[in-house]
């Protein structure tokens, strides 16, 4: 009999999955025994919501969120807008769990694509056509040619088909 009722301990360094628990009266009196016990763990997981073939561009109806047993799972995502826009790496089974794994970004500017070219200090600026000659992310540096002039530039991935001739604030211009 445990008059304060019963104690138990699971001493595990993780807290989901097949453990062992230690279990003794409330307050260390007494002996103690240990137990077997399966732990599951309810998470919000972003998952397909159908088949994706590798190279998919996803958009917000293809994935949603969903509680699912956390498991040996340990790369989820829990936020729809962390993929949306982004490329599968894999192909996708309809309501797996998708992780940064399955994922690659996008470019925000393709090769060949033509993008507006900013050029430009902090009291004016001037935007003309050009044409990307590398693909890149925001905050990369590419080669744009200007469409007007025909010359050849560096310039900043500034956001989807925008490029700058000055880098970001805190960024370095390349030699």
């Amino acid at each position: 009999t445990c008059p304060g009722g019963l104690a138990a301990d699971l001493q595990a360094q993780r807290l989901h999955g097949h453990l062992s628990a230690r279990v003794q009266c409330a307050g260390n009196q007494g002996p103690s025994v240990r137990l077997p016990v399966q732990v599951d763990v309810h998470l919000p997981m972003l998952v397909a919501n159908a088949a994706i073939a590798r190279g998919t561009l996803l958009d917000a109806g293809a994935v949603s969120l969903r509680n699912l047993p956390l498991g040996n799972h340990v790369d989820i995502l829990d936020d729809a807008a962390a993929a949306i826009g982004q490329r599968t790496r894999t192909a996708l089974r309809a309501g797996q769990p998708i992780g940064t794994r399955h994922l690659e970004a996008t470019d925000d500017v393709t090769a060949g694509q033509q993008v507006a070219l900013a050029a430009g200090g902090s009291d004016f600026s001037v935007t003309v056509a050009g044409l990307a000659l590398q693909a890149g992310r925001t905050g990369e540096q590419i080669r744009v040619r200007n469409l007007a002039s025909g010359r050849v530039v560096a310039a900043w991935v500034t956001g989807r088909g925008r490029v700058h001739t000055r880098p970001p604030d805190g960024q370095a211009p390349r030699p």
